[in-house]
């Protein structure tokens, strides 16, 4: 007699940080408090992290709208202490983190999990396809390969939007990096520090979050900032930061910035 294996509904907690965001905050809550799925099996921690704009007025109003929904307001401390923060007051076991620009399809979490019970051996999840989004009318679909650790460390970076963990590899890893803040590198940092306790991810098909991009132009200050920081990350791991066609806003190094 086969014993059928029960299908499990996790429960995620959406962690969404925001600072002067007003303008796409509105996008990124609604695709979150919309989920095709049961709302007592998620919740959504918006983290405000000091904005000066309407952000907390517009976050505020979800929160007395919407069950299982919360806003933390902090002095600004930088994204990776937001993102802490947000971790450690989360009540369920899988964190899904979400920038405040971005959105994901209404059935993210449904897909999601259903591929966690179809192939639970896996330690993180993230989308195989998502869709590089500048507007409603310039939208624009991207693959990435299968998971493959050569290839991650050789990306340069790491979707934050899309990527789902357990909470306690988080804890395990010590949550997100806070040396430096604002290092724009804060979850290529967690997904190596993963790779290197040995987890594995699973790309999971289909198309489920759109990766907001924007014309205007990385400033030369954060760009060095980022790059200078790449290489002592990598460094950390005897590797030299680099960076593929898979990376996700396609940066490429001028040739003085190949050395560490």
């Amino acid at each position: 007699m086969v014993t059928m294996k029960k299908y499990e509904d996790h429960q995620f907690s959406f962690i969404v940080t925001c600072y002067n965001f007003e303008k796409y905050i509105t996008e990124c809550l609604d695709s979150l408090v919309c989920q095709n799925y049961k709302r007592e099996n998620y919740e959504v921690i918006c983290i405000d992290d000091g904005s000066t704009d309407n952000s907390v007025q517009i976050i505020e109003k979800y929160r007395r709208s919407f069950e299982n929904f919360s806003m933390i307001r902090m002095h600004n401390s930088g994204l990776e202490k937001a993102c802490n923060i947000g971790i450690e007051a989360s009540r369920f076991g899988w964190i899904v983190r979400v920038d405040s620009d971005d959105r994901v399809d209404i059935n993210f979490l449904s897909v999601i999990n259903r591929k966690m019970n179809q192939r639970p051996e896996y330690d993180f999840y993230y989308c195989k396809n998502y869709f590089e989004y500048f507007s409603e009318n310039e939208r624009y679909k991207k693959s990435l390969p299968d998971f493959d650790i050569e290839e991650i460390f050789e990306r340069g970076d790491f979707f934050a939007t899309g990527t789902v963990y357990k909470k306690s590899d988080l804890k395990e890893i010590g949550f997100f990096p806070e040396a430096v803040k604002n290092c724009g590198l804060e979850n290529y940092s967690v997904i190596l520090a993963l790779l290197a306790k040995n987890k594995k991810g699973l790309a999971v098909p289909g198309t489920w979050f759109d990766y907001r991009r924007h014309h205007t132009n990385m400033s030369i200050l954060k760009r060095q900032a980022i790059v200078e920081f790449g290489h002592k990350l990598l460094a950390f791991y005897e590797r030299p930061f680099l960076t593929n066609e898979n990376h996700p806003y396609q940066l490429k190094f001028e040739a003085e910035e190949q050395k560490t």
